[in-house]
This record gives C-alpha cells, structure tokens and sequence, in this order.
C-alpha cells in the first residue's frame, strides 16, 4: 500500500513540516521513505512530544545522535571480556526504568537510543513498566537489516520478531529504497503502509561525484597513499571556483572495507592521531595504533570542525551526519 506525500515548497527539513508528524501518526506500523539522506529523520522524532525508542544497527549514529540530543538515554554497554557486561546490563536497565519515571527532555517524554542487538533489554524495561504501548520504535536504516542478514540474519529476524509481537507502534525508516520482493518476503514488512515523501526539487542538490578507476595491481592503500602525498604537497585535496571566489578542500572522508586497510594507511604515512578520525565498529578498536580511537566525529552542523582524514569502514557510516564545510 505505497503512498506519496508531498512535502512543502522550500521545505529541506522533515521537522519544518508542521503537519507531517500528525499525518503519520495514523498509522500504527508503517515504512516511511524519506527519499533523501540529512533531512532530520531522526530528528523529527527526537525533538517531537512522544515518547520514542530509536533503534540504529550501527552505535556510531547513535553516539553522535546523543551528543546532539544529551536529553536522550543511550542504551549502551561496551563489549568486554571480564565478566562485567551483565552486570553493566543490570545497571542500564534500572537506570533506564529512572529515566522512563522522570525524562528530562523538553517535553517530558522519554527519547530513547539503542542498538539492534540491545533492543530486547529495552523491550523489557517498557514491558514490564507497562508503557510499551505509548512508545513509537523508529527503527532507522532499516534496509542494513537486509545488507547484515548474511551475517547475522539470525539476529536480525529475532529482533524484527520480537519488536513486530511486543510492540504496538513501528515507523521502518530509511532513505535507501527497498525492492518490494525482498519487503514481502519478510512477513514483517509484508503488506505495510509505504509512505514516500515527495521533496521540491529547488531544495535538492545532486552531489558531484569524480571517480578515480582502479588500475591493474593498485591497491585502496596505495591510492590512499597517493592522495596523502600530494596534499601533503599541495596544502589541500581539491580547489574549485565558486561564486568567483576560489575555495579550497583541506579534509578528506575516505571509506574503506575494514580496519586493517586503515591501519596500514596510517602506519604506512606516518598520519597522526590529530590529523584522523577513524569510524570503526568497537570490536575493532583493540587494533588500532596507539593513539588513536574510534569516533570523535564532529556533530555541530552549524560550525563543523573536522581532522584532515576521516576513515570509515563498510559497517560504521550509515545514519552517520557529516557535517563540513568542504570535505
């Protein structure tokens, strides 16, 4: 059942839509493709006057989601191997059942952040509080659900069981669209409400995109390397006229299949834990040089400061906000 809603003429954010929240509300469980990507999905709910569980399958977007949003709750235990976790677990789900009896958001309503495999614990929470019901569970970059599943697609249909018989209220959203054969094979989705948000197209920009072919024998590494040497050289990665005014790029967001390509690349340019940031999943941080860390991402749209480098792998960017002024 795909429906089409238009959004207003000049409008670049979901949320300056004063009507669009009340119109999905008629729905309880639904798809909304929001056609294009940093249009403050997640925000519209964050700063709405329900109560809200956002589900993300990758924890980067949810840190960054919380920096900008330090109302929210972060349901969040660090992976380790001493034992503490469960503990760590137990300690998350009281606090989150003190936090569900008195939120300090700005309109007295839960905001709740958690990823994919730790939403059953605040299932749980909701559940035997009795509130569960009052909840909308936005569960965002939902088609990773299908990218992931040839790794743990196991997981992934647990969680989507689980939600689907506990909860009453579902928005799926996501700006990448899914072919309708893979929505109805799972029974999840099959026969869902699909909106999709129809934009002015004088508010959209179609990104530029240059790309560089790689050659025989010719590694990530190696032209990775090649564009750290000629900025290095030159003082910026790219320059370009605009409005008349020459401007210069001095940052670079580079994505990459895993960690061990960025680790050479580092190692390899002598790169420095100032000049990178690295967006890697947390099972992965234990690898990298001494120095660096995972995350750190500027999250202020409005005067974003970023490193020279920024490395992403496969798994880590998505629902990720970048921010810059000339990356």
């Amino acid at each position: 059942m795909e429906k089409y809603y238009d959004m207003p003429k000049g409008c670049r954010y979901m949320s300056e839509d004063p009507d669009l929240l009340h119109y999905l509300r008629q729905f309880n469980k639904f798809i909304l493709n929001k056609t294009v990507t940093g249009c403050g999905g997640t925000s519209l709910f964050l700063n709405s006057s329900i109560d809200v569980v956002i589900i993300s399958p990758r924890l980067q977007a949810l840190k960054d989601k919380h920096e900008q949003h330090p109302d929210t709750f972060l349901f969040h235990s660090p992976y380790t191997n001493n034992g503490k976790r469960a503990a760590d677990i137990k300690r998350l789900m009281s606090d989150l059942n003190n936090y569900i009896n008195n939120p300090f958001s700005v309109y007295n309503k839960a905001k709740i952040l958690v990823t994919l495999d730790s939403c059953d614990k605040v299932i749980d929470v909701l559940k035997g509080y009795g509130v569960i019901d009052s909840f909308l569970f936005v569960v965002d970059e939902f088609q990773c659900l299908m990218g992931d599943a040839t790794f743990k697609g196991t997981t992934d249909m647990n969680f989507l069981i689980r939600l689907d018989n506990e909860a009453k209220n579902i928005c799926y959203l996501s700006a990448t669209p899914i072919q309708d054969m893979f929505l109805d094979f799972v029974p999840q989705f099959k026969g869902l409400p699909y909106i999709k948000l129809e934009w002015d197209k004088s508010v959209l920009e179609e990104p530029n995109v240059r790309e560089i072919q790689m050659k025989k024998d010719e590694s990530a590494e190696k032209i990775c390397s090649n564009i750290i040497r000629d900025f290095r050289a030159n003082g910026y990665f790219a320059r370009k006229v605009v409005d008349g005014q020459v401007v210069y790029s001095t940052e670079a967001c580079i994505f990459l299949n895993e960690v061990r390509s960025i680790i050479n690349i580092i190692v390899k340019n002598n790169l420095k834990p100032d000049e990178v940031t690295i967006l890697c999943s947390d099972g992965k941080v234990s690898g990298l040089p001494k120095g660096f860390k995972a995350g750190g991402l500027c999250t202020d749209k409005y005067n974003p400061r970023n490193k020279t480098f920024t490395f992403c792998t496969k798994a880590s960017f998505e629902g990720v906000d970048f921010y810059s002024t000339n990356a």
